[in-house]
C-alpha cells in the first residue's frame, strides 16, 4: 500500500512538470533505483555466503572434536569458529527474515523490472520531445550499457566459479594421494581420502557438465565486441567513417543486437551436448 502511494506521489508530480523535466526526474529515479538494486544484490550475495560458511563451519566444528575427542585439544579454535559460525548464521537469518516479513523490502527480480519500466518510460519520453542524433546516441548507450555490465558480471561469476572447482580438484588430488600414502592402518585417513575423492570427483563433474569457463569466455568475448563497436560509432571510426548520424545510429544498433543474437546462440550451444547425452543414455536404457 506504502508502494502504491508513493508511486501515485510521483505520477502526480511528474504530471506537472514539462517534457524536459519529466525526462530529468526518470533519470534521477532510474539512478536511484539502480543504488537501490547494487544494494540489494549485495545483501543477499552476504546472505548466501552466511548461508553457505555458518552451517559449514559449525558441522565441520563438531565432526572435528567428535573424531579427535580425549586426543587434541581444540578449545582454542572452537573458540574461535563456533561464535564465527553462529554470528554468519544469524546475519543470514535477520537478512532473509528482513526480506520476506518487510513489505517495504523489494526482491532483485522487483527492481530489476522497476528498472526496466523506468528505462521504458525514458525511452518514450525521449521519443516525444524529438531529440538530435547526441541525444539518441547517449540514450542508447545507456540502454546498451545494463547489458555491457550484466555480461562482465556473469562472466566474472563464472570464472570465478571455474577457478574454485579448479582449485578443489587439484587440491583435493594432492590431498587424496597424500592420504592414501599414509592411511593404511588408521581409518579416520580412509573415512578423509574416501571423502576427497569423492568431493574432486564432485567438482571435476560440475565442470565438464556447466562449462563454467566457455560461459565466461564467451561472455566476456561479447562484451568486448560490444563496447569496442560503441567506441568505433562514438569515433565516427571503421564502418561508421562515411555515413550520416542517422546511418550509423541504425548500422550500430543493427550490429549490437547480432552479437546480442550470437551470444544467445552461444549459450544454447553450450547446453545442446549435456541435452544430447542425456537422451543418449536415456535411449542407452
Amino acid at each position: 500500500m506504502i508502494n502504491n502511494l508513493c508511486h501515485h506521489l510521483v505520477v502526480t508530480s511528474m504530471a506537472s512538470l514539462g517534457p524536459a523535466q519529466r525526462l530529468l526526474k526518470i533519470n534521477e529515479e532510474i539512478l536511484r533505483k539502480e543504488a537501490e538494486l547494487r544494494n540489494s544484490r549485495f545483501t543477499r550475495r552476504v546472505a548466501r555466503i552466511c548461508t553457505a560458511v555458518g552451517p559449514a563451519t559449525l558441522i565441520a566444528v563438531y565432526i572435528a572434536t567428535a573424531l579427535t575427542w580425549r586426543t587434541v585439544d581444540l578449545r582454542l579454535i572452537n573458540f574461535i569458529l563456533i561464535p564465527f559460525g553462529s554470528l554468519a548464521v544469524s546475519t543470514a537469518t535477520f537478512i532473509y527474515w528482513t526480506t520476506f516479513t518487510d513489505d517495504s523490502v523489494k526482491s532483485v527480480a522487483e527492481l530489476d523490472l522497476d528498472l526496466s519500466v523506468l528505462r521504458e518510460r525514458k525511452r518514450i519520453q525521449a521519443a516525444e520531445l524529438m531529440l538530435d542524433s547526441r541525444y539518441r546516441r547517449s540514450g542508447y548507450r545507456e540502454e546498451i550499457t545494463p547489458t555491457l555490465t550484466r555480461y562482465r558480471r556473469e562472466s566474472t561469476r563464472y570464472r570465478r566459479i571455474h577457478n574454485y572447482l579448479q582449485a578443489c580438484i587439484i587440491i583435493g588430488s594432492l590431498a587424496t594421494t597424500t592420504l592414501a600414502g599414509i592411511s593404511v592402518d588408521t581409518v579416520v585417513f580412509r573415512w578423509a581420502t574416501a571423502g576427497s575423492s569423492f568431493f574432486v570427483g564432485i567438482a571435476a563433474g560440475f565442470t565438464g557438465y556447466y562449462k563454467f569457463r566457455e560461459r565466461s569466455f564467451h561472455l566476456q568475448q561479447t562484451a568486448d565486441a560490444i563496447e569496442q563497436e560503441w567506441k568505433a560509432f562514438e569515433l565516427s571510426i571503421g564502418r561508421y567513417k562515411n555515413l550520416t548520424d542517422d546511418e550509423a545510429l541504425a548500422d550500430f544498433v543493427e550490429e549490437i543486437e547480432q552479437l546480442k543474437a550470437e551470444q544467445r546462440k552461444r549459450e544454447q550451444n553450450l547446453d545442446q551436448p549435456s541435452e544430447r547425452e542425456s537422451a543418449t543414455s536415456r535411449a542407452a536404457q
